[in-house]
């Protein structure tokens, strides 16, 4: 703390124009513990959930530069070094709590002024690395503190358990029980955004790491929700920011080859396990049918293993009359509503218990379930070492055929 006081006498005594007590004492007056006497005011060097850069003080839960205080911007302005300036650029809105734009380029308040060596960026009036010794910060506006990427305006909030910070702001991890599926999700509104595209609003196009980017190329139409254009090419989401050497391509955030033994693979495939495969599918599972939903006073059950394509599975419907309604995946009634008990899976034994609806329970493990293939643990289990002219597959679909998945090696 005495530091801290230190810089901020430093910086008053520079800017001027404001009466204080600390000047330099740790203790700082008696009536203001932690905090520094403002014009007779008493201000907190820091807020109960974020720390403040020097030369900002806690107002309402925010950092304020001591420069601002009483200078009364418009709505869409912010201030620093007593200065009004722009919260968002022509081309973009700034997405962290307290940026404003200079010189058409998002900036922390606290970092107007700050010159950054290459390799570094500002962060609460700081220089911190762009890169972590470990990991590669690829987000937008993110720097490496204590070998953790984080947003530049998540530097010093403090989010309580279950939360995350996003643009300098604390939100659920996860949406109700669904949870959100992208590793770099929050929850914000009751809908999963991905974490650095919390505040950005694009006009166009689609938001990605923070950037606003085109949902289409001039002369091809990109997967709608799965890809953005990045010069004249359709992209993977999770590939925006990965650079492929010659030979290989991205997809799901790595990079695999483009030779499958001998074969080219086309221009929107990845070679996996010696296959060709859709690169939008890779690490997508359409082994596990989905449970039935109620759709009106049908009850639609997805009985078969999908197919993936363009990134999503497709699954085929059967669709049952439930006469009392349905609820929870189960047509009303004790017998089960006519509701064909049958999830598709040779490594269950499917019944109808009155008041649970269809049971489907694991059959004993080793019972075969297709060519080269076994139950355990309730699902089908390819075995490549039954039999030797079994193809290069891990694992046996409800069909009996062969199905890929992702090497967990």
């Amino acid at each position: 703390m005495h530091s801290r006081f230190l810089r901020l006498g430093i910086w008053l005594g520079l800017s001027g124009g404001l009466l204080w007590t600390a000047c330099g004492d740790p203790q700082g007056d008696p009536a203001c513990p932690g905090g520094v006497v403002l014009d007779g005011t008493c201000w907190p060097l820091d807020c109960e959930l974020r720390d403040c850069p020097a030369g900002f003080v806690c107002q309402a839960e925010l950092c304020v530069e001591i420069a601002c205080l009483g200078v009364a911007c418009r709505a869409d302005e912010g201030c620093a070094k007593g200065a009004c300036h722009p919260r968002d650029c022509a081309w973009r809105t700034c997405p962290g709590l307290g940026e404003i734009c200079i010189e058409e380029e998002c900036l922390p308040a606290s970092c107007v002024g700050v010159d950054c060596p290459d390799g570094e960026d500002c962060a609460q009036g700081r220089c911190y690395p762009k890169d972590c010794e470990t990991k590669v910060c690829s987000g937008f506006g993110e720097v490496c503190v204590e070998d953790s990427c984080q947003e530049r305006t998540c530097v010093g909030v403090r989010c309580q358990d279950g939360q995350v910070c996003a643009g300098g702001q604390c939100y659920p991890a996860d949406c109700a029980e669904a949870g959100c599926p992208g590793p770099d999700d929050i929850c914000v509104d009751g809908l999963c955004v991905e974490r650095n595209c919390a505040h950005v609003e694009c006009d166009q196009g689609l938001c990605v790491d923070g950037r606003c980017l085109p949902a289409d190329c001039i002369l091809e139409d990109c997967a709608e929700g799965l890809e953005v254009c990045i010069e004249d090419e359709c992209v993977p989401l999770a590939c925006v920011q990965v650079t492929c050497e010659p030979g290989t391509r991205c997809a799901a955030g790595t990079c695999y080859p483009t030779e499958c033994a001998g074969v080219t693979c086309a221009a929107d495939e990845v070679c996996l396990d010696g296959t060709c495969l859709d690169r939008l599918c890779v690490g997508v599972d359409c082994e596990t049918p989905p449970p039935a939903e109620c759709r009106g006073s049908q009850l639609v059950s997805f009985l078969a293993p999908g197919i993936c394509q363009e990134g999503r599975c497709r699954f085929e419907e059967s669709a049952v009359d439930c006469p009392e309604g349905c609820s929870d995946g189960v047509c009303s009634g004790a017998d089960c509503g006519g509701v064909p008990c049958d999830d598709g899976n040779p490594c269950t034994q499917d019944r109808c218990d009155p008041a649970q609806g269809c049971v489907f329970e694991p059959v004993a493990d080793g019972t075969d379930c297709g060519t080269c293939a076994a139950c355990e643990g309730g699902e089908c289990i390819f075995d490549p070492d039954q039999h030797e002219d079994c193809g290069p597959c891990e694992k046996c679909t409800a069909r009996f055929t062969c199905g890929f998945q992702t090497s967990t090696e």
